[in-house]
């Protein structure tokens, strides 16, 4: 069954996008991670060097999503 993602979070570096993931994954949750490089262009990624890791979970899953990421910022 192919079941919709939703947008659960954008981050603005990998690194704390891995850290919900696993947290999430633990719980349960399929996690997907995708990210906005803006590949090949060396000077621009000096300046900006992404434009946001996006967190992405079934839709099914969104609201216990939300809820544990909460909970775990408490």
């Amino acid at each position: 069954m192919n079941e919709e993602l939703t947008l659960l979070e954008i981050f603005s570096n990998e690194a704390e996008a891995l850290v919900a993931r696993s947290f999430l994954e633990a719980s349960g949750i399929t996690c997907y991670i995708f990210k906005d490089d803006p590949a090949g262009y060396i000077s621009f990624r000096i300046i900006n060097p992404s434009f946001g890791t996006r967190l992405m979970v079934k839709s099914s899953e969104m609201e216990e999503a939300r809820k544990l990421l909460e909970e775990a910022r408490k």
